[in-house]
């Protein structure tokens, strides 16, 4: 006998193709020839393959990026799996949420078995897309600036980025790529600068360090000086005036003409009040030594100069 038929690829074993067949119910014969020739008819159906659909909430962004996939089928499918770059992430077949944290696009795969058993599958290339965020850095010049010129080159050392907004302590903002800023000169204080650096995707990064406006540094030191025991005038106690050093490191000596310590304090404000060992020193040209550390370079310098004692 011989097959025939929609889908009947071959005739004398009744191979059947459902792609060759299409989608629908098919009637298939199977005739035997001769005086007692005979037929017989059978119908087989072929379902259609689940058509897979899905989309994203979040399809590109900056790290972190959170995204969820949806299966917009209808109906989605009994089973399903999701893949994202060839791996297994979820079965779920409404849907599943993946936070991506590297720069780079990923393949998302959904496979799904429908009612009828039909399987099918559909990948989109490139789907979730996580961009680069910059990388904000910065220096500056000079990094011991003093209050007599307060000015402040900044340099830009960001990568990744194509614009910036510079924020001076809440005195002033720039957007510049290099800028320079004059910071008050009323008085030493320290000022927290940030930068904020954002890419062409517009992923952002940020970077504060502080800028330190020091002191001057500056000595005085009288040549003469009147001691007084109840302090009545400025010039009863003899000692250096001093900006823009370190208190911490500090020493002023005062000797007799023969060399001998007479005086002696590692304290800045401290001076000289005119005796020694409790008597009051005698009218005569004295030697002083300080030592100080400037505050703003760390720079240790050595002074030494005469004082006369007036009475």
């Amino acid at each position: 006998g011989t097959w025939s038929g929609p889908g009947i690829t071959n005739p004398t074993n009744g191979t059947f193709d459902p792609a060759s067949a299409g989608v629908g119910t098919h009637t298939i014969t199977y005739t035997i020839g001769g005086a007692c020739g005979n037929s017989s008819t059978t119908t087989i159906t072929v379902n259609a393959l689940p058509t897979v659909t899905f989309a994203v909430d979040n399809a590109s962004g900056c790290a972190p990026l959170t995204a969820t996939v949806s299966n917009t089928m209808t109906p989605m499918g009994t089973s399903c799996q999701w893949l994202v770059d060839g791996l297994p992430v979820s079965s779920s077949c409404a849907s599943f949420t993946n936070t991506y944290t590297t720069p780079g696009c990923h393949d998302v795969t959904l496979q799904t078995t429908d009612a009828n058993g039909c399987s099918n599958s559909a990948t989109i290339n490139s789907m979730i897309c996580v961009f680069a965020d910059p990388i904000a850095d910065f220096s500056f010049s000079p990094t011991n600036a003093t209050v007599i010129a307060p000015i402040v080159q900044f340099t830009n050392e960001s990568q990744g980025a194509s614009t910036y907004l510079w924020d001076f302590a809440g005195l002033g903002t720039s957007t510049q790529t290099n800028p320079s800023f004059t910071f008050p000169d009323d008085s030493p204080n320290n000022y927290n600068v940030c930068l904020t650096a954002t890419s062409a995707d517009g992923c952002i990064d940020s970077i504060c360090k502080i800028v330190m406006i020091y002191d001057e540094f500056l000595i005085y030191v009288p040549n003469a000086f009147t001691p007084d025991p109840n302090y009545d005038h400025l010039n009863s106690v003899f000692m250096p005036i001093v900006s823009g050093h370190d208190p911490d490191d500090y020493e002023f000596m005062v000797f007799d003409r023969w060399g001998e310590l007479i005086f002696y304090t590692q304290m800045s404000g401290v001076g000289w009040d005119g005796t020694y060992k409790g008597q009051a020193a005698k009218q005569d040209v004295y030697v002083w030594k300080l030592k100080v550390k400037k505050l703003y370079n760390g720079e240790k310098k050595e002074y030494y100069g005469h004082v006369s004692l007036l009475k």
